[in-house]
């Protein structure tokens, strides 16, 4: 016995060792993929870009033909100024335009000391924002061996660390070009942007079909606006947004508004319905890690728009968030794997390698950040754009298996329910569901009128034409009750011959209708063709009306109906 728990101990061992392995081997593979398409869609114009030759004026000091790339000024304060000049190459094509990259500063470009164009230097003077992104400079005509010079100021505090090389492109094709330059990334951003947005349709369309449960839809529309923000936080730190807009300061909010958002979609997902009570604790963690990044989010956004404190302010805390989320999910789906709840296991799998991944580039980004002389300039992604692919479509895919699963676990629920409270032979509700309605009515303390039926003949007709003819008898007058009664109010066959009709009157005249339609009643049932010429259909009832008795709960009022029943019926003996 103890051999066998040592045999199965060791096998799941090297199960999650193998687990491990391929997930490495998975990010890896999926590393040299990127590289490579990185490769043959990077740089293919490299005489364009303005890299070497600078003299650059910083910090009191003077660097002279420097190399970008080589430059560094972190630990910039705000209204510091880099100024840097170079003479323009003889190789500038007809209709150029200079392509200047800039980094929370403001920026004023200069032609043989002439100042020809500035940017965000009026929102620096008044102390708000500034952003990220790239300005596109027409240069005159001409501009060929003049002096370029341009001055960057630091709009905050470590606003910048390096200069990005400025580049010089044709100003019809710059956009064409650029976007075909950058193809992939911007193929992968409007992927995750469209495939966003036909979540969020689904999710509106489920819900107004009201085909699947309200969390299953929160789901959804969470992994809906997770795959939208992560597609518009590709396309703003890839530097694409300006294929489409000049707006660097909306594009820097966009940023990183998406990056504090994606953690909060990211594990709304994974907020499910659970019947063990046990796993019922993940949705209080994850929901709290939801509120924390929701407040933050809020909070940097209200700062932010004040001019209190950029949003870069608030980037550690961020990040913060990302670890706590990364790390409870990577938790649970383990503890839940552990315990053998593994019908989301293409969930499971896709949150592993998909958290990885995001692990692996924060810490990158991290070591970047604190290392290097350029600081977090010049980071880019590398596994986590191809990776989020499979990860989002493995996790619609689950959500499309689970949330069908679970509407037919709902539905099978759903029949056995309607089966415990309906009566078989008439569709009608049964005793067990007239008990629950009658305590519903007495719970809400409202006036009631409640009728008891008993249907006449019935012995006679099983008698002489067997059960089965009594079964249709009982039938045909279930449908007349139901006709007639079931828009006003509760019917139910609560025995064999008996059936019970309850009406919360709103309005006098209901009370009228019905004694009306009781008093028509007989006669509706005595035209009906029961398949038998000498049985003639019939009802006794008996009718009490909280409004006018002193009955102490309906169950009392329906023995008061009861006892009325019977004087009717004995009645109508004597009257034949």
């Amino acid at each position: 016995m103890l051999f066998d728990k040592f045999i199965r101990k060791q096998r799941k061992t090297v199960y999650g060792i193998k687990l491990a392995l391929i997930g490495l081997f998975v990010l890896v593979g999926l590393g040299f993929v990127f590289l490579f398409i990185k490769n043959i869609s990077g740089d293919v114009h490299t005489e364009r870009y303005l890299s070497l030759g600078w003299n650059i004026e910083y910090d009191g000091k003077t660097y002279e033909r420097k190399a970008l790339a080589d430059f560094s000024c972190k630990g910039i304060k705000r209204g510091e100024t880099v100024v840097m000049s170079r003479i323009l190459p003889p190789n500038i094509p007809l209709n150029a335009a200079l392509i200047v990259h800039v980094h929370y500063a403001a920026v004023k470009v200069y032609l043989d000391d002439e100042l020809i164009y500035e940017a965000d230097v009026d929102r620096y003077e008044a102390g708000q924002h500034l952003g990220n992104g790239f300005y596109e400079i027409i240069l005159p005509e001409g501009c060929t061996g003049k002096m370029l010079t341009l001055e960057y100021i630091a709009g905050e505090d470590g606003a910048f660390s390096s200069i990005e090389r400025p580049a010089v492109w044709d100003h019809y094709t710059f956009r064409q070009d650029y976007a075909a330059q950058n193809i992939i990334i911007l193929a992968l951003s409007m992927f995750f942007i469209v495939l966003g947005c036909s979540m969020g349709v689904m999710a509106f369309a489920f819900e107004f079909r009201k085909i699947f449960a309200f969390l299953d839809i929160f789901r959804l529309t969470a992994l809906g606006s997770f795959s939208l923000v992560f597609g518009m936080w590709i396309l703003a730190e890839s530097d694409l947004f300006e294929i489409f807009t000049s707006d660097i300061i909306t594009k820097s909010d966009i940023k990183y508004g998406a990056f504090f958002l994606m953690p909060v979609f990211f594990i709304g997902y994974h907020l499910e319905n659970v019947r063990d009570v046990k796993l019922k604790y993940k949705n209080i963690v994850f929901g709290l890690i939801m509120l924390l990044g929701t407040i933050l989010y809020v909070t940097a956004l209200i700062a932010h728009s004040l001019n209190d404190v950029s949003f870069r302010t608030f980037l550690p805390f961020a990040q913060v968030i990302d670890v706590l989320t990364i790390f409870s999910v990577i938790a649970i789906k383990i503890y839940e794997y552990s315990k053998g709840h593994r019908s989301n296991s293409i969930s499971f799998y896709a949150t592993i390698i998909g958290t990885f991944a995001a692990i692996f580039d924060l810490m990158r980004y991290n070591i970047y950040s604190y290392t290097s002389a350029h600081g977090d300039q010049g980071f880019k992604i590398s596994t986590m754009y191809v990776v989020m692919v499979f990860f989002v479509l493995a996790l619609l895919f689950d959500y499309m298996q689970s949330t069908v699963r679970d509407a037919r676990e709902d539905e099978r629920m759903g029949t056995i329910s309607r089966l415990a409270y309906t009566d078989v032979l008439t569709g009608l509700d049964n005793r067990q569901s007239a008990e629950k309605y009658f305590d519903t009515v007495d719970s809400k303390g409202t006036p009631y009128v409640v009728v008891q039926f008993d249907l006449n003949n019935l012995k006679t007709v099983n008698d002489t034409f067997g059960h089965e003819e009594g079964d249709k008898y009982i039938e045909l007058f279930a449908k007349t009750l139901k006709k007639m009664f079931e828009n006003k109010g509760f019917v139910a066959r609560t025995g064999g011959d008996e059936f019970v009709f309850v009406m919360i009157p709103k309005a006098e005249g209901e009370r009228v209708w019905l004694e009306n339609r009781l008093k028509d009643l007989n006669v509706i049932l005595s035209n009906k063709n029961t398949g038998h010429d000498n049985v003639k259909m019939s009802t006794a009832y008996g009718m009490y009306d909280s409004l006018f008795g002193d009955a102490k709960n309906i169950r009392d009022g329906l023995r008061y109906a009861d006892a009325k029943m019977y004087e009717m019926k004995k009645e109508m003996k004597a009257s034949r």
